[in-house]
């Protein structure tokens, strides 16, 4: 009997013992298709660790497309390295099924392990507005190069509107916010010097929050900066 069923081994065609390939070895003119991590189950769910994917039905489960291509198949047991293995978070589980568009990370412009491609797109959009904000610098120091130096000018700095020269203008002249005023029910405050530590409620007591910058008056409108609070 054992000698028989040796025998049958040796006729059937043998198949790619990689996770997920499950074609025949004979079958040179197709790439090897899997699944680098066993597949876990968990909650009625189905999950390919390697690759996140998951589902709750099992025959979409089993549809779900190998992550790696090789050129070939094997024969040999697929080895399984636990370093590789990547587990999820709750959390990330949590994100992962919302999706890009209610992913809190993603929103908000955060590095996201979950959305990569997300997030060199938020990656990308920081970058363009970094090179804005540094050739919106550029300009408005051309412009006040144009300037004449002993011609009166008021300051447009947020929390300072003094008047001044730029022939008498210097670092510590200028003493303003550069942040944004803040407006929550009824506290007011500003980004820049801790507003929920200097908030208040009378909008007499706001306008006479001591200003948190010192600096250069300045003639032209500059961009509010979001400050970090101490």
């Amino acid at each position: 009997f054992f000698y028989a069923l040796n025998n049958m081994s040796n006729i059937l065609p043998l198949r790619c013992q990689r996770i997920s390939c499950d074609c025949l070895l004979s079958e040179t003119n197709t790439k090897c298709v899997h699944h680098t991590q066993p597949p876990q189950f968990r909650d009625g769910e189905k999950l390919w660790p390697c690759c996140n994917k998951r589902s709750k039905d099992f025959n979409a489960f089993l549809s779900i497309k190998g992550c790696r291509e090789l050129d070939s198949h094997s024969s040999e047991k697929q080895v399984v390295s636990p370093q590789t293995t990547r587990t999820t978070s709750a959390k990330e589980e949590r994100d992962d099924a919302l999706g890009v568009e209610k992913c809190p990370r993603c929103s908000n412009g955060f590095a996201c392990e979950m959305h990569p491609e997300e997030s060199k797109k938020n990656e990308e959009k920081m970058r363009r507005v970094k090179e804005l904000k540094e050739q919106k610098k550029r300009e408005e120091e051309l412009e006040r190069a144009k300037m004449d130096p002993n011609a009166l000018q008021t300051c447009k700095r947020t929390g300072c509107g003094m008047k001044f020269r730029e022939s008498e203008n210097k670092n510590e002249c200028c003493r303003y916010h550069k942040g944004k005023p803040i407006f929550h029910e009824r506290s007011k405050g500003w980004s820049c010097c801790a507003s929920g530590k200097k908030a208040v409620y009378d909008f007499d007591e706001f306008l006479k929050i001591p200003p948190c910058a010192v600096g250069r008056h300045s003639a032209v409108v500059e961009e509010e900066e979001e400050g970090e609070e101490e």
